[in-house]
């Protein structure tokens, strides 16, 4: 029956609008009134028109009008018609609340938050009930925020929960600028009570509110938690890209990697023409195969990252990772040069680069090359023991250099503060500690959760048993990386091996199928 009313009410207005010629202004505006109530804003904009340029009328009445059809274009997202409007409606009356709180809208979408802002804080002088002051609160809070005063849109926040305790979008702001300040058990805090009081019947920013108390729970390491309230937010819509987008950076951070990677495929979808954002979620996808070995596969997405957006700086990171992890030692010499374009001014990151380099260069036996990189890593960065790492190395196979390998290794040591570095374990056996070195990886086997960490430490194992000549040893922990789905190409490439290569364990084990 319901239905039924409305439709004839409907009609009513069309049946009304069919006779323009006799109206009134009055009438043109309360037929706009009741378009504007159904939401038919088209409708509502035409006859505000109408009864816009019905002549006669006093400047507050016509103040009134132009403040109503502003709404409609906002609406409509005609944001010029809109701001037109509302400087009409301000100009012929400078107390019309609705023109301020649109226009204040209008300025907040162009991203002029000082004007939306100041447009806010009139509506809240000019109209001092509760509900209306929470909800210009909010605003101004939320643009405070996107200006980067975390400190302002907290205080203007709080005045809006002051006004009223069970607004949801205010404790949801509020959550946001925690996240900011990263503050996540309090974002978690504020957006479960944002939840708890939402009452809309859109459950888009329901989802929304689910996906970012889910982002919080990811950054306090709650990976399960975090994985449920992302899959319940997308239960919610099913089209909320960036939830899929942040469970599989979940999914990645707890080495669910094929999750991950699924995750970041169906997100691909969603940003279709969004060359920046494809290229960050294509890099995020090959961050994710590195982390499975499937250095193929990472480096033709860092390749597509790199193509989407070519100051991509993370992209070239990743490439020339998989590049060197997959043995192809020349190709990531070439993508280190093209990163150092970007950090030719930071001195510690150039030699960062430049000991990523060197250390190309030894595996390309390619050793004077790789002593030039050292030598600048450490002239650029005296405390770089990356390169003191490589270097030594090849002093090592020198007999007439020994005392300076020993001096090399001896810096890594006491270079690297954290002493968890490979190149720091590695340093304790050649400066005779071998059995410390070993204690330190096999330590941190047990303390990881992470299936590529692990992999890592296995085939370190195998290559500090090597070094030590013990075949058995690091033939079972080669065996343990590769079936894991570590480089073949990277381990018959690695001289710390050489020392197995004519055991039949190492022959059977490189023969074999890889996964």
């Amino acid at each position: 029956m319901r239905k039924f009313i409305f439709i004839l009410f409907i009609t009513g207005l069309i049946t009304c609008t069919g006779h323009a010629f006799g109206q009134t202004s009055e009438e043109y505006k309360k037929t706009g009134d009741a378009f504007l109530g159904v939401k038919d804003f088209q409708s509502a904009q035409e006859n505000y028109t109408k009864a816009i340029n019905k002549k006669g009328h006093d400047k507050k009445y016509i103040a009134i009008l132009f403040a109503k059809r502003s709404m409609c274009w906002l609406q409509l997202k005609d944001y010029d018609k809109c701001l037109e409007d509302c400087n009409e409606s301000i100009n012929l009356d400078s107390t019309q609340t609705d023109a301020y709180w649109n226009r204040g809208a209008v300025y907040e979408h162009n991203k002029n938050f000082q004007a939306a802002i100041y447009d806010y804080k009139k509506v809240i002088t000019l109209f001092p009930g509760s509900e209306v002051r929470a909800i210009m609160y909010v605003s101004i809070a939320y643009n405070e925020f996107l200006l980067g005063d975390a400190d302002k849109a907290t205080v203007a926040d709080s005045l809006a929960i002051i006004y009223d305790p069970h607004y949801s979008r205010a404790f949801g702001v509020m959550g946001t600028i925690n996240d900011a300040k990263k503050k996540y058990d309090e974002a978690v805090d504020d957006y479960t009570t944002a939840i708890y009081y939402y009452s809309g019947g859109n459950q888009t920013p329901l989802s929304f509110l689910y996906s970012n108390r889910a982002y919080d729970k990811m950054q306090l390491k709650k990976y399960k938690d975090a994985v449920n309230d992302f899959s319940y937010a997308l239960t919610l819509s099913p089209d909320n890209r960036l939830a899929y987008w942040n469970r599989g950076a979940t999914y990645h951070r707890n080495g669910d990697y094929k999750l991950a990677t699924d995750d970041y495929t169906k997100a691909i979808t969603y940003y279709s023409g969004d060359n920046k954002k494809l290229s960050l979620l294509y890099n995020d996808k090959a961050s994710n195969e590195i982390g499975q070995d499937s250095l193929t596969e990472a480096l033709k997405d860092d390749s597509l990252a790199i193509n989407f957006d070519p100051e991509n700086k993370s992209a070239y990171w990743n490439a020339a990772t998989a590049c060197t992890g997959s043995a192809n030692y020349r190709q990531s010499i070439e993508v280190y040069k093209k990163l150092l374009n970007f950090y030719s001014t930071i001195p510690k990151a150039v030699a960062f680069i430049k000991s990523q380099m060197a250390d190309n260069a030894y595996f390309l036996n390619s050793f004077n090359e790789a002593i030039g990189y050292c030598n600048d890593a450490i002239a650029g960065d005296s405390t770089n023991y990356y390169a003191y790492y490589t270097r030594a190395k090849i002093f090592l196979k020198d007999e007439s250099k020994k005392k300076q390998a020993i001096g090399d290794f001896n810096k890594v040591l006491q270079c690297d503060t954290s002493k968890k570095s490979v190149e720091y374990i590695f340093s304790l056996f050649y400066t005779g500690n071998g059995d410390a070195a070993v204690a330190q990886l096999q330590n941190d086997v047990l303390s990881t959760t992470n299936t590529a960490f692990v992999n890592g430490d296995y085939y370190n194992l195998a290559c500090l048993y090597s070094l030590m000549k013990q075949p058995d040893e690091a033939n079972i922990y080669l065996k343990k990386a590769i079936d894991s789905g570590y480089s073949k190409k990277y381990a018959a490439a690695d001289v710390d091996l050489d020392n197995i290569r004519n055991t039949d364990d190492y022959k059977t084990i490189m023969a074999a199928p890889s996964n």
